[in-house]
């Protein structure tokens, strides 16, 4: 299996069981997060724009909610707020470390 299939396969079954996942991002300021879930199920995320890029294509999240970029303190400090396990946690940071997206500009 590819890496792009073994990657949309796991987003596929993290939205359908979890309902959510997590990128990461790289660039000149850090390391930051995203939640990206079906549902605003975690406060301060906002709808993606009808007239961005994900919703143009055939990505998953272009029907999603997006959070703005996180810490990773942050993002631990959403998630066990939301109940979430530690070990969860970690092992959602884990896989988004592993797709990492990296940008050479400013993030917003």
């Amino acid at each position: 299996m590819s890496a792009a299939a073994k990657s949309s396969s796991y987003w596929a079954d993290a939205m359908a069981s979890d309902g959510f996942v997590i990128e990461c991002i790289r660039s000149p300021e850090g390391e930051r997060f995203g939640i990206i879930p079906r549902e605003p199920m975690f406060a301060g995320l906002h709808k993606i724009p009808p007239g961005s890029f994900a919703t143009k294509t055939s990505s998953p999240v272009k029907d999603c909610w997006v959070s703005g970029p996180l810490t990773e303190a942050d993002l631990q400090s959403k998630f066990m707020n939301a109940g979430l396990s530690v070990i969860d946690i970690d092992a959602k940071i884990k896989w988004a470390r592993q797709w990492a997206t990296t940008f050479t500009g400013r993030l917003a």
